[in-house]
């Protein structure tokens, strides 16, 4: 049986977000397939959780920025290495030291680690002719193309959601992120205001205290949950009429999980054409990379809310492109190469 072997520095519940996400779907999606898995993260994102399924190794160690392949590599090493072993490293800078021991290993990519790379450094020109890539996106795909790698090493993997049992419905939009620049709070709360909805906000960040004193002075209605464990915020977002994302040009928003999640539970979404966010909104209804939030046309927006199918198309987009069978398919033929 081949050993599968997961490297992230961010791991929930400790941390959230889309590395995070994405390694613990992918280990349960393994698990669940009957396969042997082991998690090594960093230690400061290590907490308990009950449910689970696979074996978790804190990993310690000092300037994760700069240092983070070699405590990894010196952490993970034997258990990586040999015939049957196989590391899926969350980004490449994990793996950069794994590759000179020998072992196997794929890098997936999620976002900001690929767009906001300014040239193309040793480490990374050095691994990209060595590994195979899973990126998240096809936008994501293509951008690892640009930095030099070669198509046949660049491989697309489905997010092993799968659908999940819808919540009791609000009239709200939802919005789930880490409230900084360019993640476009300000404009999901202009289009709540327009459209006369309330805007439910999970996360926390610097951006939030502006916005909060431009919601209160205008009227806005806005509830604020502040930070939220995945589990919560996947709650919330299941009783949302639509969840938002509409991230500035230049956000390098690699592919809007939010919206997957969204469509596992039946909602749609609205989205801004940045980054991969069309990919992941799917039927949804996606505003051009430059508009403006407080002119655009309406007329869409409230079909989509007011069509009764909206949220069935957006689960059928998710089955059609994402889901454990499809994403385990890609990895096996990624691996039989």
């Amino acid at each position: 049986m081949t050993r599968f072997v997961l490297l992230s520095r961010d791991l929930p519940p400790g941390r959230v977000g889309g590395v995070a996400s994405w390694t613990d779907d992918l280990a349960r999606a393994l698990v669940e397939d009957g396969r042997e898995v082991e998690v090594y993260a960093e230690s400061r994102s290590v907490e308990a959780d009950p449910d689970r399924p696979y074996m978790v190794h804190p990993v310690r160690g000092r300037s994760w920025a700069r240092w983070q392949s070699t405590w990894m590599a010196m952490a993970a090493g034997r258990a990586a290495m040999g015939a049957e072993g196989v590391v899926i490293a969350a980004t490449w800078r994990l793996a950069t030291v794994l590759v000179r021991l020998g072992s196997r290993v794929l890098v997936g990519a999620h976002g900001s680690d690929i767009t906001r790379m300014e040239g193309v450094p040793a480490a990374f020109a050095a691994l990209r002719d060595t590994v195979d890539f899973l990126p998240v996106s096809q936008f994501l795909a293509g951008r690892l193309v640009d930095l030099g790698v070669s198509p046949t090493r660049v491989h697309p993997l489905p997010w092993p959601l799968r659908p999940v049992e819808a919540g009791a419905r609000t009239q709200d939009l939802v919005m789930v992120a880490r409230l900084v620049d360019g993640k476009g709070l300000h404009d999901a709360a202009v289009l709540a205001q327009r459209l006369g909805r309330r805007l439910t906000v999970v996360g926390e960040g610097p951006a939030r205290a502006d916005v909060a004193r431009w919601c209160d002075h205008r009227g806005v209605d806005v509830q604020w949950l502040g930070a939220r464990s995945r589990h919560h915020a996947r709650q919330v977002v299941a009783t949302a009429a639509a969840v938002v994302l509409l991230s500035e040009p230049g956000s390098d928003e690699g592919l809007g999980l939010t919206a997957l999640e969204a469509a596992a539970a039946g909602v749609p979404a609205i989205g801004r054409d940045v980054g991969g966010v069309r990919e992941a909104v799917g039927p949804g209804v996606v505003l051009a990379a430059d508009a403006d939030v407080a002119t655009v046309d309406l007329a869409p927006i409230h079909a989509l809310l007011a069509d009764p199918s909206a949220g069935r198309h957006a689960r059928v987009h998710l089955q059609e492109h994402h889901g454990p069978r499809a994403c385990l398919a890609t990895l096996d033929r990624v691996l039989s190469r």
